[in-house]
């Protein structure tokens, strides 16, 4: 189950990024959380910002 949920917040969080063009602030207010989260989230899932400008 944890694997699932992990799965879908990547995606979530792939997606928000490539609609933000990057932006972590625009994609962490859209997702009503704090940019820390945003930073945190993709360091966790290995996500680079610069793929999404």
């Amino acid at each position: 189950f944890k694997d699932a949920v992990e799965n879908a917040e990547k995606e979530y969080l792939i997606k928000a990024l490539k609609d933000n063009k990057g932006s972590i602030s625009q994609t962490a207010e859209k997702a009503g959380v704090n940019a820390r989260t945003i930073h945190r989230k993709m360091k966790d899932y290995g996500i680079d910002k610069d793929e999404f400008k």
